[in-house]
């Protein structure tokens, strides 16, 4: 179908790696420990312990290491705006939150990082 291709083709327009990294999100008064499930360079959708509200602003910093040993990591830090939230319904025992975050402010050589990192750990 003509939405299917649509997709598709936006999958490669930005490539992305569903490679698991740990990182912080700081909202106005508090530090959040995420963990990515799928990061391109316009955004990345990650797992939290709790809810962010809706369309609020962060700030992002996250590690990229430059190979497999981790070695010359890559810090990038961005600013992220929050665009959808969902209690994962999977993990009952204890809270976890599917959160979408959009980079609403990005330089250029952060993204350049991240789309270094995705050209080396494989995209789908």
């Amino acid at each position: 179908t003509m939405r299917q291709e649509k997709a598709h083709k936006e999958n490669r327009k930005h490539p992305r790696t569903s490679k698991r990294i740990q990182f912080k999100l700081k909202t106005h008064d508090s530090d959040i420990v995420a963990e990515t499930t799928d990061l391109s360079c316009i955004g990345v959708c990650c797992q939290v312990n709790k809810p962010l509200p809706f369309m609020s602003h962060l700030m992002i910093s996250f590690a990229l290491a430059d190979d497999e040993e981790g070695e010359g990591a890559n810090q990038v830090e961005c600013g992220g705006v929050v665009v959808r939230v969902e209690k994962d319904t999977i993990q009952v025992n204890h809270s976890v939150y599917n959160v979408a975050i959009f980079f609403h402010e990005i330089e250029e050589s952060e993204k350049a990082k991240i789309a270094k990192f995705l050209a080396r750990h494989g995209s789908y």
